[in-house]
């Protein structure tokens, strides 16, 4: 994760020193999104951020990624007035199987039974930890 980081900090490194945007209150005490504003969230996400992190996951343990999100609405990475729009259902069996056919390849024997063991398990810490990815926006303010 660290050595993505860096390597991906240090291709936009001259982007970050030129750009800082900041973002107002509309009248209801909401941001008010610019466009300037969201490239920039972008490239902080993309950099040290959520997509760094979804991207190193599903590259190096695709099981842990893909088991949370089984049955689950897959979210385009673009947002959109303030939401993300829906994507097609994933499920982590059926897309496991249609990844080794455009290999290829024959999925394994027991894929069905290593893929329930893999949600059993990692599930937990969905559950266990409620975590909500940049939800306080702190970075916003400072």
């Amino acid at each position: 994760m660290i050595a993505e980081m860096n390597r991906r900090f240090t291709k936009n490194k001259a982007y970050f020193e030129t750009n800082r945007p900041t973002l107002s209150r509309n009248t209801t005490g909401g941001f008010a999104y610019t466009s300037d504003f969201l490239e920039y969230e972008g490239k902080v996400f993309e950099t040290v951020g959520p997509t760094l992190f979804d991207d190193v996951l599903k590259a190096k343990r695709p099981d842990i990624y893909y088991a949370g999100f089984d049955g689950l609405n897959n979210k385009k990475m673009q947002q959109a007035d303030s939401r993300f729009p829906q994507g097609e259902a994933f499920n982590l069996e059926s897309d496991t199987r249609q990844y080794y056919a455009n290999q290829g390849l024959t999925a394994p024997e027991g894929l069905k039974q290593s893929v329930d063991e893999a949600k059993k398990h990692y599930s937990q810490f969905r559950t266990q930890l409620q975590i909500d990815i940049g939800a306080e926006h702190s970075w916003i303010d400072s």
